[in-house]
């Protein structure tokens, strides 16, 4: 999992209504059954992620202090 940095208060929700209560069961077949997906799955590189919008708007900020 990769966090993304939240900067202004709008891009921030409150915890109340997303967050499961305390006490959530989970059960031996739900484990079971993530711990099978996650070795299906294989390992996940950040490195090999790539962001097509951030190099979209890095180009626009280099060709804009170019003055484009």
């Amino acid at each position: 999992i990769v966090l993304h940095g939240l900067h202004w208060p709008d891009e921030i929700r409150a915890p109340e209504g997303v967050a499961p209560s305390e006490d959530v069961k989970v059960r031996d077949k739900e484990l079971d059954l993530a711990e099978s997906l996650m070795d299906t799955l294989g390992e996940a590189d950040v490195n090999d992620l790539h962001d097509d919008y951030r190099q979209a708007v890095e180009e626009m900020i280099a060709a804009k202090t170019e003055g484009h």
